[in-house]
């Protein structure tokens, strides 16, 4: 196991966390994550993204184990959630789905992020159709 698959796993094991839960939250497969902690597969830059966001910790320190951990750093964001779900009256459920919605678009290619809209808009508003 190399050492950022190292900092992978005891950051999910600290959490109480299963692979398959990580990989759905992220967005990708359990058997990728469990590359991802093993060694066998290299994370894109998107998924370093998308993991050190889910876990609350800095890209530095999950790509090279240095620098701070970021738990202070996660605290505040915490902090920052919960008030501005107070202060707009968001239901956490809403929330959570928001912060999933944006983690995924966020490894989504300008083409299929395009594509999505245009299925998004007509959902939204049946008379357009889809190209």
């Amino acid at each position: 196991m190399n050492e950022i698959g190292e900092r992978l796993r005891s950051l999910r094991k600290e959490r109480g966390l299963k692979q398959v839960e990580i990989a759905e939250e992220v967005g990708i497969t359990r058997a990728y994550l469990s590359g991802l902690e093993t060694g066998a597969a290299t994370p894109g830059h998107a998924t370093f993204m998308a993991l050190a966001s889910f876990y609350g910790v800095s890209l530095d320190w999950l790509t090279t184990g240095k620098g701070d951990r970021s738990e202070k750093l996660r605290e505040k964001a915490t902090d920052l959630v919960d008030g501005r779900k107070a202060k707009l009256g968001l239901d956490a459920v809403e929330d959570f789905e928001r912060l999933r919605l944006l983690r995924i678009w966020s490894m989504l290619s300008g083409d299929v992020r395009n594509a999505a809209l245009l299925l998004i808009e007509a959902a939204v508003d049946p008379a357009r159709k889809a190209s």
